[in-house]
């Protein structure tokens, strides 16, 4: 069937399932893969790449400015974001075939902060204010349901193939997702157009006035969104920040990093899935997720390091598990709250905000776990730095989404 004789919200799937794709590619908020190739093809240290992940602060104030965009301009940002993002994945391939080292490698870097500044200004201002002006919210709720466990069982076992594979190979995989990615971007011509608003000036009547005035500024963003970026922000900076590093330098040197990110991904997945479309109970949803990523992060932090026996190691791997799980919950019950929050006059603003929070905070920490982690592979403690960090953090957030307040319907 031709994806324009597709319900509105099928024709979302493509997006929701590449651009995932193309992220981990190239390393926003500090992806999986990303990791892996920065490890162990560009022999990157933890420090260094810490400090590029945490580089994407850079995008704040770009951030603040695309919250000015009209809603309308929404489906070419997004063609536009997809083919960028086609574009840096394509030069991480390169490096990576080429097995670059030193400062040729530090390039890949580059293209990560130049991947988080293409999130902030063209996705964030784009994709989800479409999905909250163009579905209502069983709409919404049915299409991550059915998106996000797609788009994770691709990103999974693109993981676990990348995991297992050369350099050669790896090269090839990526230069995959930005095929898909051109793809997507030609696809985005089945999404409905969100209509110009046609603003009379003062003494003109309305209907002598073309679509090419300006548009009204933006509405305000609602009060209920500023302790919603609250949550987002604590958990976002105790979210497991360089994972696959840390478990790589410290916490298990000898594991397979594809699997270690495939268990990630499918803790998402599962989640994902397990999510059924509600009227309410959306902040109950989230407070048990939170729940779930601190019991996760307090499990992690009773393993002794390096892990040998295995129990040890299957504690590590069921705290991977159900920190991801959680996280999941916690934040699809939180986004469509968010979605609940919001208008078509404010969803641009709100949703630009919330990215600017959400991925700021984790850059940073993503920077402050490169350090934690640099610090931690030489550490003494009987619970080193990264895992302490990681436990304050979830426990702060864990603190903000119990005080949330459920929103009404819509």
């Amino acid at each position: 069937m031709p994806l324009s004789e597709l319900s509105p919200a099928r024709r979302f799937l493509p997006i929701i399932v590449t651009v995932p794709l193309l992220s981990v590619a190239v390393g926003v908020d500090g992806s999986p893969m990303f990791q892996i190739l920065a490890t162990e093809n560009l022999h990157l240290s933890p420090r260094v790449i810490g400090l590029a992940f945490g580089l994407g602060v850079a995008s704040i104030p770009f951030q603040l400015m695309a919250a000015r965009l009209p809603l309308w301009r929404a489906r070419r940002n997004l063609r536009t974001f997809i083919v960028i993002m086609v574009g840096l994945t394509i030069g991480v391939a390169a490096l990576v075939a080429m097995e670059a080292t030193g400062a040729l490698a530090t390039l890949a870097l580059v293209i990560t902060v130049v991947a988080e500044i293409a999130v902030s200004v063209l996705y964030a201002t784009s994709f989800r204010p479409i999905i909250s002006s163009d579905l209502d919210t069983t709409q919404r709720q049915r299409l991550g349901r059915i998106g996000r466990p797609v788009a994770t069982l691709a990103t999974t076992a693109v993981l676990l193939i990348f995991g297992a594979v050369g350099a050669s190979w790896r090269a090839a995989i990526l230069v995959l997702i930005a095929v898909a990615g051109l793809w997507t971007a030609a696809q985005i011509r089945h999404l409905s157009v969100v209509p110009r608003p046609i603003v009379a000036p003062p003494n003109v009547a309305a209907d002598s006035v073309t679509t090419a005035d300006s548009a009204p500024p933006a509405a305000k963003i609602s009060p209920a969104m500023r302790h919603l970026y609250l949550c987002f922000g604590l958990m976002g900076f105790g979210a497991w920040p360089l994972l696959i590093v840390y478990v790589h330098v410290v916490l298990w040197p000898s594991a397979h990093l594809g699997v270690i990110a495939a268990v990630e991904l499918t803790g998402g997945l599962i989640a994902s899935m397990a999510m059924r479309p509600t009227a309410g109970g959306l902040v109950r949803r989230a407070r048990g997720g939170a729940l779930g990523v601190l019991l996760a992060a307090a499990a992690l932090a009773l393993v002794q390091s390096p892990v040998r026996p295995t129990v040890a190691k299957a504690v590590v791997l069921i705290a991977v598990f159900g920190s991801a799980f959680g996280l999941t919950v916690m934040r699809t019950a939180l986004l469509e709250v968010c979605h609940r929050c919001t208008d078509d006059a404010s969803s641009v603003r709100a949703f630009t905000v919330l990215d600017v929070v959400a991925s700021s905070s984790v850059q940073l920490g993503l920077l402050v776990g490169g350090v934690m982690i640099a610090w931690s592979a030489h550490s003494s403690w009987l619970v080193d730095p990264y895992r302490a960090f990681v436990l304050a953090a979830v426990l702060a957030g864990t603190g903000a989404v119990a005080r949330l307040r459920e929103p009404p319907a819509s």
